[in-house]
C-alpha cells in the first residue's frame, strides 16, 4: 500500500422533509511511501488542470468566443486572483514555473501544464479534435492503486 484514503460512507439524510442520498465523500488521502506521495501529488495536479480546462471552457460559453479563451480573457474574467501562479505559455510545450499554472490558446488549439513536486511536467493539450496528456492514469484512476 502506497497511500490510504478515508472516505464518508454513502448516506441517505433528510432535507426539508425530503430523503436525500449523498453518495462516498473523501476525507483525506495520506501517502504511506514515497511512491504514495508522488502519486498524490501528481494526482491532485491532474484534477487541478482538469477543472483549469472546465473552468475556461465555461468563459468560452459565457463570452461566446469561437474556440478557446485567449490568457488575458481569462486573466480579466477569472484568474486574476491567482496572480503569478496564472502564467501564459508561449508554446504548447513549454512548461511553466514550479507552483504556476501555464495556460497556452490559439483558437481550436489549448494546452495546461504544471509542475509537479517532484519536478515532472504534467500537462493536457487538444489540438483541434486531438487529445494529448500525461495524466490520464490520474484522472481515471481515482480510486485505484499507484500503477508504474
Amino acid at each position: 500500500m502506497d497511500f490510504c484514503r478515508v472516505w464518508l460512507a454513502a448516506r441517505t439524510i433528510s432535507r426539508h422533509g425530503q430523503r436525500q442520498r449523498i453518495g462516498p465523500r473523501l476525507i483525506v488521502s495520506v501517502p504511506l511511501t514515497q511512491t504514495g506521495a508522488v502519486f498524490l501529488d501528481e494526482q491532485s495536479k491532474a484534477l487541478r488542470l482538469v477543472q483549469f480546462l472546465l473552468v475556461a471552457s465555461s468563459v468560452r460559453e459565457q463570452v461566446h468566443v469561437i474556440g478557446w479563451p485567449s490568457y488575458e480573457l481569462l486573466w480579466d474574467s477569472r484568474f486574476r486572483k491567482l496572480g503569478k501562479r496564472f502564467v501564459t505559455l508561449a508554446s504548447p510545450t513549454d512548461t511553466p514555473p514550479a507552483g504556476a499554472i501555464g495556460y497556452y490558446s490559439h483558437g481550436r488549439d489549448v494546452a495546461v501544464a504544471i509542475l509537479s513536486r517532484s519536478g515532472r511536467r504534467l500537462f493536457i493539450e487538444y489540438a483541434g479534435d486531438v487529445l494529448s496528456t500525461n495524466v490520464g492514469g490520474y484522472i481515471f484512476n481515482l480510486r485505484g492503486r499507484v500503477t508504474p
